[in-house]
């Protein structure tokens, strides 16, 4: 088994483009120190793409001390970024675990992250919307059939002058 190794990566670099890609640009807007509001509170998101391009990390603060944070990957498994959840505070019924990766796709002016392996009695998803250059809303949500979508919390980002 370990003898093919070699022989997948070299097939994944070769359908997978590279982190310097265009289509990799896609979430460049999400870089940069941003205030973030919410109903229950507010923060601050520092978000950054390494050197190479291919991973984008979040610090949140929201002054508790805990830091919620993702961490993006690209290439992904197919034609977008890939999300982990590292931590955070998390919705009563959402157990997050380290196998499973949010997908991200672009859907018209929004960006979408959806659970790649989700199961009922609910889904989740993360949705990047209301882009501008100086802000941007984001969505968590929740359906019980990938459908019929619920907001669970919404936060503004507008981009910082730290």
């Amino acid at each position: 088994m370990l003898a093919l190794l070699p022989v997948l990566t070299v097939a994944l670099m070769s359908v997978t483009p590279p982190c310097d890609a265009p289509e990799s640009a896609v979430m460049n807007f999400w870089t940069g120190d941003w205030d973030v509001t919410w109903d229950r509170g507010r923060g601050h998101d520092r978000v950054t793409r390494t050197p190479d391009g291919c991973e984008i990390e979040d610090d949140f603060d929201d002054g508790s001390g805990e830091l919620p944070r993702t961490h993006s990957i690209w290439p992904s498994f197919g034609d977008g970024w890939a999300m982990d959840l590292l931590n955070g505070p998390f919705p009563d019924d959402y157990k997050p675990s380290p196998l499973i990766a949010f997908m991200g796709r672009p859907s018209g002016n929004d960006y979408i992250f959806e659970e790649s392996v989700g199961s009922a009695p609910m889904y989740y998803r993360i949705v990047f919307g209301d882009i501008r250059e100086s802000s941007f809303t984001w969505r968590w949500q929740s359906a019980p059939d990938r459908k019929t979508w619920t907001d669970r919390l919404v936060a503004h980002y507008v981009r910082s002058n730290r």
